[in-house]
């Protein structure tokens, strides 16, 4: 089943992108599954790295990787921007979900260096649950509006 994930990826990343992410989502849920979608959004990213294009990919790539550690077997961790990534998942209950947000929250926590600058990040993330007739891409624009306002509420 995940074989097919990974095939269309954001290059210097080598994370699937939102095709991939909206057409998982799809799976998840025509397998019965009733997936949950994180998006989280690194605080002023663009701001701290005022448009600095390798130190961005840099910085993405960094935390991609941190990211990928906490991805379960049957989950789906994707780039949707820079400094934007989503995680997807089945079996993911309330109680799970708050554990997974600390540790999404933790990933962020520690400081990042490069080019000998250590940057401090937080993250604020969007979530949204699958509904008896939410489809793949509505799933994934519920959570980016979750994020969305609180962002806005934050600003």
């Amino acid at each position: 089943m995940r074989n097919h994930w990974v095939v269309r990826t954001d290059p210097p990343l080598g994370l699937p992108d939102r095709h991939v992410l909206v057409a998982s989502l799809e799976e998840m849920m025509d397998s019965g599954g009733e997936p949950v979608v994180f998006v989280m959004s690194v605080d002023g990213f663009d701001a701290m790295l005022d448009g600095r294009e390798e130190t961005t990919g840099a910085l993405t790539r960094e935390l991609g990787a941190r990211l990928s550690r906490l991805v379960r077997s049957n989950d789906l961790l994707a780039v949707l921007d820079p400094g934007v990534f989503a995680l997807a998942g089945v079996g993911i209950d309330q109680q799970d979900a708050a554990g997974m947000l600390e540790r999404m929250r933790g990933v962020f926590a520690v400081p990042v260096e490069l080019e000998g600058e250590f940057l401090s990040l937080s993250v604020t993330v969007g979530v949204s649950r699958s509904g008896r007739r939410t489809r793949g891409a509505a799933l994934l624009e519920a959570a980016e509006s979750d994020l969305a306002s609180k962002l806005g509420r934050q600003g």
